[in-house]
Formats: structure tokens, C-alpha cells, sequence
């Protein structure tokens, strides 16, 4: 019985453990590049390769060799064929035999089992980033030729692609200029805060009293383009169509400028925007100027509110330039985290031309931020946009107003006519307001006069919608911690 679990134990261990009487191909005596000893070359060919593994270490400083086996069975090394490139198999056997690990240099070993059919990079000294790249040169330009049987070439051809990578030596800018770049973005966005929020205490705005100006400023403005439809239409006052204006007159006219501090407190009733949107209508069928003339005795101060309004949101807009430092730290990091993960530090930056394919990593938050900032800086809705984060968080109740106040309003300028009236500009959004409500006006017909009448509806529509789309991915590489890129062909 105790003979028979020795005898397991033997035989577990043959087939676990590597073996340790492999053979290898005799080493040549003093500096050597290129062991063919699986005849996978012609003479000129070995010539022709040992002179470019030697430029290859004259340019880069790594000492790169190729050997070429027939089999590892013709070596003694009865394994399976995937045992050749394995991270711990024959290939990085002979490495170590060859006492290429651990030297101070960078070295690498190519590896090829002609019969076996498998190929291996041996380089556990590199980084993982240049693991991963061996894999994809074999992948994609040594297998083909060796599949062919064209040893020559794959051989070449795995040189040429590993050449690049052979120094290990990935430029980098240095880490102070990361951080430094890091602070700098971080440090810009309480600077953004306090200068925003300076310009605001500054300014000394009344949200409620501003609110209460832009509704008065409508309302008159409504009324007046009302007044002057009316007279413009034909017939005598108790015509069907000026009957029906003047009531639509009167209805804004009731409304109280100051009720609950809303914005536009006659757009919280639907009769009341009923008035609106016939008023509104009325008068550009009349072709009556949306710039209205009011007395600047009676709206001097809304006038005034109005354009502090305006100027304080140029001035909040500037708070916008806070997310091209939130773009530039965003864009950092996860660029470096993706070069972290293929062996490079979080704080270092890849500038390497050859490695990242003509790309300098460092430019591309560099550039998303510049792209950002200057579309902030020329397209106006876009710096309001962003800004209204900002603004939400540390003036909620101007955000407010900037929701409730056209987003259309322009400066107004206090010179007044002969008559001391001053020019308000069309600026109310009022047609935006009923479009994005959905109301539209229809005619009824013609009163006696011939003047149209109109009726208000509101139009409901719905949609549905669906479907899905899916996509994936998958890629791999070389295993971390393991030696390099290789396999079957």
C-alpha cells in the first residue's frame, strides 16, 4: 500500500512540476545574438539577422536574441505544445538558462518550436505596457508569416515590432508638472467662485423687485401693443374683433404686477393667456412693431432693474470657466488611470512618440479643455448654460429669476424720444412661451368690418418611441506579471 501512494506521489509530480532535465540548445562561446538550432534559416539569413539584433542593441541599449528550437521533445521536454509560451514554460526556461533575467540591462529572448508551432517573447523585466504590445505584434504581424511557414519573416518581423519597445524606456514628463498642472486646475475653481460672487455683492440685486419690473415692463408693453392694434383695426368700437381685443386688453390689465412675485402672473391662467396670445397675434397681423414706446417717468427703475439684470449674468457667466478646470482634472485622471493600468504611474504622462502612435497623451486634456473654454467664450448660450450650475448653487434665487426672465432680454437704452418715451425692445419671449406651450391660434372668420377673429386651442401630441442597440467589445493581451506576447500559429 505504501509502495502504491509513492508511486501516485511520482507520477503527480511528472506531470505538475516542470521539467527540471530539459535540455537546451548549446550556448555559443562569447557575445551571440541568434541560436538556430531548429535549422528555421539559411546561412545568409542568420548572417543577415545577428547584424540587425546587433543594431538593435547599438540603438536602444537592450540585448535582444532569438532562438529557434525544432522541438522540445527533440530537447527532452515531453510536455504539451502550449508549454513552450507559457510565463514559467521552456521558452522562459531558456532565458534563465541563457542568464539573460535579472541583469542590469533590458533583455529580451525570442523564442520559436518549429515543429510545436508556438512562438514566445520573453521579457519579464519590462513593463507590462510593453507586454501587452508584444502580444499585439505577434498577433498581428509575426503569426501570419509563421503560419505561412515563413520563419524568416515572422522572425523579422517580431524584431522590427519589438525594437520600439525593447529599452523599456517610456518618456515621461516629470511628475512635478502633473501636480503642478493638477493644483493649478483646482485651485482656478475657488478663484472662479470668489470672483463671481464678488461681482454679485457688488451689484446689489433685488431678485423680488426685478421680477416684479420684468412683469410690469411686459404688461405695459402688452397693453400699448394692444391699444395700438385697436386703432388700427377697422370698424367702429362695438365691432366683434375690437370687442373681443378689448377684452383681451382688460384681462391683462386686471392682473396685479405684484401678485405673489411671480414672473408673468397673467401666464398662470389659461384665460388670461388666451388674451395674450390673441393680443400677440392681433398685432403682428396689423404689422404692429414689437418695440414699444413707454414713459420713462413711470418705468425708469424697472428699466434700471432690467439691465442690472443683464449685466449680473454676464458676470455669473464667468462662473462657467469653472468646468474647464473640472474638464482638464476630469481628462487627467482618467487618462492616467487607463496608462496605470497598462504599468505606468498615475502620475506619469506619456510622450513617447512611438509608443502611443504619434500621439503626446499630455495634449489630449489640453485640448478638450481649449475646446471647452473657447466654445464658452464665443457661444453665449452655451457660457449660460454652464454657468446656471453654478449660479443654482451659490445664488439660488437669481438662478430662479434667470428661469422665469427671457433668456432673450437686451440691454435697454434710457434715451428717450420727443415725446419722453423710451424704446423698450421686443424682448419678452412671449411667442417662445405659447410655442413651448403648445398654443396656437385658429380664425373663426371675418366680423362685419372684415376684421378677423381668432379662437386659442391648445394642441396635445404624443409620441412613442423604442428600441434598443447593443454592442461589445473584447480584446486581451498579455497577462500581468508574466513575460511577454506570444502563442500558436
Amino acid at each position: 500500500m505504501r509502495n502504491n501512494i509513492l508511486l501516485l506521489l511520482t507520477l503527480t509530480l511528472m506531470i505538475t512540476l516542470p521539467n527540471v532535465s530539459a535540455d537546451f540548445p548549446p550556448e555559443p562561446e562569447g557575445e551571440w545574438y541568434l541560436i538556430d538550432h531548429g535549422n528555421a534559416l539559411s546561412d545568409s539569413q542568420e548572417t543577415e539577422m545577428e547584424s540587425k539584433l546587433m543594431d538593435v542593441q547599438n540603438s536602444t541599449g537592450a540585448l535582444v536574441r532569438v532562438v529557434t528550437i525544432k522541438s522540445m521533445e527533440d530537447l527532452n521536454v515531453y510536455r504539451y505544445d502550449t508549454y513552450f509560451d507559457e510565463d514559467e514554460g521552456y521558452a522562459r526556461q531558456m532565458y534563465q538558462h541563457y542568464g539573460m533575467e535579472g541583469g542590469e540591462n533590458e533583455t529580451i529572448l525570442i523564442g520559436l518550436s518549429v515543429e510545436d508551432r508556438r512562438f514566445k517573447f520573453v521579457m519579464p523585466g519590462h513593463s507590462v505596457f510593453a507586454q501587452e504590445r508584444s502580444q499585439v505584434i505577434f498577433d498581428e504581424d509575426v503569426a501570419p508569416y509563421l503560419g505561412a511557414n515563413q520563419w524568416n519573416e515572422g522572425l523579422n518581423s517580431a524584431i522590427d515590432g519589438i525594437e520600439p519597445y525593447a529599452a523599456d524606456e517610456i518618456s515621461t514628463l516629470p511628475k512635478t508638472i502633473f501636480w503642478g498642472l493638477l493644483a493649478f486646475a483646482a485651485l482656478s475653481i475657488p478663484l472662479i467662485i470668489q470672483k463671481t460672487k464678488r461681482h454679485f455683492t457688488e451689484a446689489n440685486y433685488d431678485e423680488i423687485e426685478t421680477v416684479v419690473s420684468y412683469n410690469r415692463l411686459v404688461k405695459e408693453s402688452l397693453i400699448q401693443r394692444g391699444n395700438a392694434a385697436f386703432t388700427a383695426m377697422d370698424g367702429s368700437e362695438d365691432s366683434k374683433a375690437k370687442w373681443e381685443l378689448l377684452e383681451d386688453i382688460n384681462t391683462i390689465k386686471e392682473f396685479d404686477v405684484n401678485e405673489d412675485n411671480k414672473m408673468l402672473p397673467f401666464l398662470m391662467r389659461e384665460t388670461s393667456i388666451f388674451a395674450v396670445v390673441r393680443i400677440s397675434k392681433r398685432a403682428d397681423d396689423m404689422n404692429i412693431d414689437e418695440d414699444i414706446n413707454l414713459n420713462i417717468e413711470t418705468i425708469d427703475r424697472d428699466i434700471e432693474n432690467i439691465n442690472k439684470h443683464i449685466s449680473i449674468k454676464n458676470y455669473v457667466g464667468f462662473g462657467a470657466y469653472i468646468f474647464s478646470s473640472f474638464v482638464f482634472i476630469l481628462a487627467m485622471l482618467v487618462l492616467n488611470l487607463f496608462l496605470k493600468s497598462s504599468g505606468l504611474g498615475i502620475d506619469e504622462i506619456i510622450t513617447n512618440f512611438e509608443t502611443i502612435n504619434g500621439y503626446y497623451m499630455i495634449l489630449v486634456p489640453l485640448l478638450l479643455t481649449t475646446v471647452y473654454t473657447i466654445a464658452i467664450t464665443l457661444i453665449k448660450p452655451y457660457r449660460q448654460l454652464f454657468s446656471m450650475i453654478v449660479v443654482g448653487v451659490f445664488f439660488p434665487t437669481f438662478a430662479k429669476n434667470m428661469m422665469l426672465i427671457s433668456r432673450n432680454i437686451t440691454p435697454i437704452n434710457k434715451t428717450t424720444n420727443a415725446s419722453g418715451a423710451v424704446l423698450i425692445p421686443g424682448f419678452l419671449g412671449l411667442t417662445g412661451v405659447m410655442s413651448m406651450g403648445g398654443y396656437g391660434v385658429i380664425s373663426t372668420g371675418r366680423d362685419e368690418y372684415g376684421n378677423e377673429m381668432y379662437d386659442v386651442q391648445r394642441n396635445y401630441s404624443s409620441s412613442d418611441s423604442g428600441g434598443s442597440s447593443c454592442g461589445s467589445s473584447c480584446g486581451g493581451g498579455c497577462g500581468g506579471g508574466g513575460c511577454g506576447g506570444g502563442g500558436g500559429f
